[in-house]
Parts: structure tokens; C-alpha cells; sequence
């Protein structure tokens, strides 16, 4: 599958491009900059990176379009792919729909102290033999 991301630069949106082009997907995306980290790891990990938000950018048309948050309804990449009657998502569906299914997610949230409790269940569910994504 073809997928384009709208605003790819953020940590989320650039993690999920990741995601999606490990999985064997063919993946671009576009921003206003791309600066470390997240611009050299898309390059690292081969993903086509545009700057500038054109509706030239959806040439030929993917077959998913992700818009990031950080999008107005005036953007004119995610304007023209609306427009254009282009299956588009959120980075939030895209996850869940696409990434999410063939996995059993432990999701930590809060204010303080996520990336902590995150690496101590990652630490533990290595410990115990578990293979966790993180």
C-alpha cells in the first residue's frame, strides 16, 4: 500500500510512518521542516520526505492519506486529498486500524512518569520472555 503523511515531522506521525514502512509499505509525507531527530531517522529508514504542503506532493494518489492534528482545514495538501475523494485518515485511526490489530497494546498515560512505567514494562515483559514493541 502506497501512504502519504501530512505533516510527517512530529514525533507520533514520523514514529507511525516508521511503523507503516517496516510493515513493507510504500511511505511519504510532507512538513514545513525536518529537523533531528525525527528528519534523519525518516531518512534512515527510507521514507520520502517533501517539503512544503502542495496538492502536487498526493501525485500519484495514495492510498492513504494521514492528517496530522497540527492540520487546518485550509491546508492545502489536506484540503486537496478531502477534495480529491481520497481515503484519509487520522494518525490516531491509522494506528488502530492498521498497526494495532495483530497486537495486544499496554498503553500507559498520564502526566508525569509515562516514559518510566513505559520502559519498566518493556524491562519486565523482556524479563519474562515477551517480545514487547517500544
Amino acid at each position: 500500500m502506497r501512504v502519504h503523511f501530512v505533516a510527517i515531522a512530529g514525533t507520533g506521525m514520523g514514529a507511525l510512518a516508521g511503523l507503516f514502512k517496516a510493515a513493507g509499505h510504500e511511505v511519504s509525507g510532507s512538513d514545513t521542516a525536518f529537523y533531528p531527530p525525527m528528519g534523519p531517522a525518516l531518512n534512515a529508514w527510507g521514507v520520502r520526505c517533501l517539503e512544503g504542503f502542495t496538492p502536487e506532493h498526493l501525485d500519484p494518489e495514495p492510498d492513504l492519506v494521514v492528517i496530522g492534528n497540527v492540520c487546518r482545514p485550509t491546508n492545502p495538501e489536506a484540503k486537496a486529498a478531502r477534495d480529491r475523494g481520497m481515503r484519509v485518515t487520522t494518525m490516531a485511526h491509522a494506528l488502530a486500524d492498521h498497526m494495532l490489530p495483530s497486537t495486544s497494546p499496554l498503553v500507559v498515560a498520564g502526566t508525569h512518569g509515562k516514559t518510566t512505567t513505559s520502559a519498566l514494562a518493556a524491562y519486565l515483559l523482556h524479563a519474562v520472555g515477551r517480545d514487547p514493541g517500544f
